[in-house]
């Protein structure tokens, strides 16, 4: 994982639970976040061993620490620079996901150790949208529902999001 994803845990942290519970956190894992760039790969064992300190120090679940996480990643794209990058991927939630994975591709041509995730878009009506998420990691989909919340929030769109039971990658956004 690139350290962003670190640093979006870290943000979520210290906003919902304090500095010194991410401190903790961070100090059992042994991982210095502080050190990392954003735009360096870690190792992915990093990210999991900050996420178990994480559950340890804040008694929250991994699912809730997730969804935080991936909240605080999609806040990132309103940075100078990613906002830049991201300009013309839509200026509605679902036309944005639809251009998601063809303009990501743009950010792995320039940092090729990255192995993104995928959100495609299957089924789009007018009361919401279907979105499967593909990821070679195993258990991040959490992750994926706080970055969806987060972009509908950012295109103002009130959404409630369900994962299929049946395939729980796969998402119903419902506008409400």
């Amino acid at each position: 994982m690139y350290g962003t994803i670190h640093k979006a845990l870290a943000s979520a942290i210290t906003n919902e639970f304090g500095a010194e519970k991410w401190a903790a956190a961070e100090a059992e894992a042994g991982v210095d976040v502080s050190a990392q760039f954003k735009m360096d790969p870690y190792k992915d064992e990093q990210f999991t061993a900050l996420l178990a300190a994480a559950e340890r120090h804040t008694s929250a679940s991994r699912h809730a620490l997730l969804e935080a996480a991936g909240r605080s990643f999609a806040a990132t794209f309103s940075e100078p620079g990613t906002r830049d990058l991201i300009a013309d991927w839509g200026d509605t939630l679902p036309a944005f996901l639809d251009h998601f994975d063809k303009k990501y591709r743009r950010v792995h041509d320039l940092h090729p150790k990255m192995a993104p995730p995928s959100l495609k878009v299957s089924k789009i009506t007018d009361a919401g949208l279907t979105v499967t998420y593909r990821s070679e990691r195993d258990g991040l989909e959490a992750f994926a529902i706080g970055i969806l919340h987060a972009l509908a929030e950012h295109f103002g769109t009130p959404v409630a999001i369900t994962r299929d039971p049946a395939s729980p990658r796969v998402f119903q956004i419902a506008y409400s």
